[in-house]
């Protein structure tokens, strides 16, 4: 690779992983990998970001003549552990949520997973989509918001395919606007909201998530993930969804940005009054209800899935906004 062409693909991936501690060895390991090929077919060409697990890249099955994302789990060191059964389980938990005997049209698909023989590396292999994050599209917005009807065409199927995972067994964890892919449509045509990362997720019959072992990002976090059992449920990714609708139609996270430390957060979240938020003032009264409703400190008083938040949703969307 030139010199010009490792500036301008680490240049790229600061800017997209700029949340991610990333040191500059592993940094330079997943670059060496441009150009070469995994599993005899998946050619590596782009790196386009990375995460706490893996690196995701472009790449082309030279077999099928398709591109596709691939993500490489971080090192052969950890396999066996718990962090590569949850790399493996996004391919699991993403192809069991389907609708009408299909995956669900606003999941990612997952569609290989594998093992490199000459590397040892473990990976798998998504669509390629083209588009941008709804943390993305936020950021490029006047005062980082957005309208309810813009927020409702995200929120309403990014909510469907969390009721459907809901239904499926599965709860999603680690919901965030990060999370959330805008795919472009067609030309004049809305875009589609993906839901990405099913990595944290709890299987209903596999829950690999020990006692007082926190998950997710903390200010998406519900409390009683930090300060009860550790044990979630779906009312997790209820609070979640909350806060993104919050942060949608406000332009903030509630319980502070991402460069803040995570006790900060973790207490705002601990002595949080729903009621006292300032984005309140800013939010029909229709909307703040069910954000009210999704940030109740008990779960208990929280919607008790996803089917029954979106039931609330959806009457919210005006015909032909």
């Amino acid at each position: 690779m030139s010199e010009a062409k490792d500036h301008e693909q680490r240049a790229k991936v600061t800017v997209q992983a700029q949340q991610v501690a990333v040191r500059d060895g592993l940094l330079d390991v997943c670059l060496r990998r441009l150009g070469t090929t995994i599993a005899d077919r998946y050619r590596i060409d782009e790196l386009l970001g990375i995460g706490g697990m893996g690196a995701v890249y472009r790449a082309r099955n030279t077999w099928a003549g398709r591109d596709c994302a691939l993500k490489v789990f971080h090192s052969a060191a950890h396999q066996g552990t718990s962090l590569l059964k949850r790399f493996l389980r996004e391919a699991q938990a993403a192809n069991r949520i389907q609708k009408n005997g299909r995956l669900h049209p606003n999941v990612v698909d997952v569609f290989d997973v594998g093992k490199d023989a000459e590397s040892s590396s473990v990976f798998l292999v998504q669509e390629l989509l083209q588009g941008e994050s709804f943390a993305t599209m936020l950021e490029r917005q006047p005062e980082r918001r957005v309208s309810l009807d813009a927020a409702l065409e995200v929120l309403i199927p990014l909510t469907d395919a969390i009721a459907t995972a809901h239904l499926s067994g599965i709860v999603h964890r680690d919901l965030k606007p990060e999370n959330v892919f805008l795919c472009a449509g067609a030309e004049g045509s809305p875009a589609s909201a993906k839901v990405l990362d099913f990595g944290v997720s709890m299987l209903r019959d596999a829950r690999m998530t020990a006692r007082n072992e926190i998950l997710g990002t903390p200010q998406y976090l519900p409390p009683e993930a930090v300060y009860g059992s550790g044990q979630t449920d779906e009312r997790a990714d209820v609070w979640a969804l909350g806060v993104i609708l919050y942060e949608a139609l406000v332009g903030e996270c509630p319980f502070g940005s991402a460069g803040e430390p995570f006790f900060k957060v973790m207490h705002a979240i601990a002595v949080s009054d729903a009621d006292a938020l300032p984005g309140r003032t800013q939010m029909a009264p229709e909307a703040w209800n069910i954000v009210r409703r999704c940030l109740a400190m008990d779960p208990l008083e929280r919607f008790p899935n996803g089917l029954a938040l979106l039931r609330v949703l959806t009457p919210l969307q005006r015909p032909g906004a």
